[in-house]
């Protein structure tokens, strides 16, 4: 096994055992795991049986620092978080500011460092540029201010450095300056609704920074490697954009628009089927089973559903 191709390691394993295989690690060590792609033991885990099988302690212990998030939660906490989610990304206004954000963002962040860089012939990280530019969507998103980490200087954001150090006795510390962040992005806006004399909650979200950036890398770099799809992306973009009476595109767009770019949700759909951003879904089971497979599982013991083609 090389490392640098784990993920196609998996797959001709998965290949050449049914689609289900048992990963026994070293003793002791906590490793042993169920990996299945088996399109029956998905839907058994992930819905019929659904309630056997959730995250687990040692997924929650690894993510503390996300605490109760949608993605690190089980059961009816899951379901609420859910739920809540779901009310707030229908929400038409919400709708319009994630449009009107995002847009503003790539006018006035990407578009200048892409041409910055192609002026100067530079090399540039899309992965970098796309986490810059989601971490500042979702920080409009979620607090009305704009950070600016993407810029043409690409400044290095000393909370997004702190946070990244790695070092477990650090985490302690980056974990007091986030909230110390949050604490001041909500103060202040606070002070603005009670300014404008607004007395009820917007609704407010946040995106996911790294698995969007990662997202939008691997589908732009396969859009550079496909001259052809490419063209027809921007072909059903002119065709079906809003035009101003002088043939301008216009500055506002109607989230509901974006439900004409069929070509385009196939393209990116296929592209994270290729490449997920999140190449594996992890379970734990609470209680004993046997999967559709005829693989038999114990309670708390770890299965791994690799995503990757």
């Amino acid at each position: 096994m090389v490392l640098h191709r784990i993920y196609d390691f998996t797959v001709e394993l998965l290949e050449n055992s049914n689609l289900t295989f048992q990963f026994k690690g070293p003793l002791l060590s906590g490793m042993d795991m169920l990996v299945t792609v088996d399109p029956a033991n998905i839907h058994y885990m992930l819905s019929s049986n659904f309630l056997n099988y959730n995250k687990g302690p040692e997924f929650k212990e690894i993510f503390d620092v996300f605490k109760d998030v949608i993605f690190n939660v089980d059961a009816e906490l899951w379901y609420n978080s859910r739920k809540a989610a779901e009310g707030i990304l229908r929400h038409q206004g919400f709708a319009r500011l994630s449009v009107s954000a995002t847009r503003s963002k790539l006018k006035n962040g990407l578009v200048p460092v892409f041409d910055h860089f192609a002026k100067e012939g530079m090399v540039l990280n899309f992965q970098d540029v796309f986490r810059r530019f989601t971490f500042d969507t979702s920080m409009v998103l979620i607090t009305g201010s704009d950070p600016t980490s993407l810029s043409i200087d690409m400044p290095e954001n000393e909370l997004q450095r702190w946070m990244g150090l790695g070092i477990e006795k650090k985490m302690l510390e980056a974990d007091e300056i986030f909230y110390c962040v949050c604490a001041k992005y909500i103060s202040a806006k606070r002070e603005e609704v009670r300014l404008q004399g607004i007395n009820h909650q917007s609704p407010s979200g946040e995106a996911g920074r790294d698995t969007i950036a990662s997202a939008l890398t691997w589908f732009f770099w396969i859009l550079s490697e496909n001259p052809n799809g490419t063209a027809k992306i921007r072909q059903e973009i002119n065709k079906n954009m809003p035009k101003s009476k002088t043939g301008q595109e216009k500055s506002s767009l109607d989230p509901n628009e974006l439900n004409k770019m069929v070509y385009l949700y196939g393209a990116l759909y296929e592209s994270m089927r290729l490449y997920p951003p999140a190449p594996f879904e992890h379970a734990c089971a609470v209680n004993k089973d046997v999967l559709p497979s005829r693989h038999k599982v114990d309670a708390n013991s770890k299965i791994i559903i690799p995503l990757t083609r």
